[in-house]
């Protein structure tokens, strides 16, 4: 009987040490996000076009085998309004505002990143 009371004591214990360390991690995480300033086109691995988080852009990026996606930067947001793929992934993603966010659209090997500016 007091073998149980401990074991049931030391999964309490662990439960919350794991919430706990749950918790934190959270907090962390969400005060890291930071508002970018920059935003890198890259396609096929290179760096093509950079744009000014805060300038207003509606321009197409054109891909190799006539890929096309129209780029929209407004409000200090970033989204992908259409593009000529198939799936349309990169057109269903939410706008992306914060470094390290990305946008991605495999067929036309273009990723949208929001960088910091260092």
């Amino acid at each position: 009987m007091k073998s149980n009371i401990k074991k049931f004591r030391n999964d309490i214990i662990l439960a919350i040490a794991i919430l706990t360390i749950a918790i934190i991690s959270l907090i962390l995480f969400t005060n890291r996000e930071s508002n970018g300033s920059n935003v890198s086109v890259i396609i096929n691995g290179e760096v093509k076009y950079k744009y000014n988080l805060q300038e207003n852009v509606n321009t197409t990026i054109k891909t190799k085998n006539d890929g096309k996606n129209v780029l929209v930067i407004n409000d200090n947001k970033v989204y992908v309004s259409s593009a000529n793929c198939r799936d349309k992934i990169c057109v269903n993603h939410k706008p992306i505002s914060n470094s390290g966010e990305t946008i991605v659209c495999l067929p036309h090997k273009l990723v949208i990143e929001i960088t910091d500016g260092k």
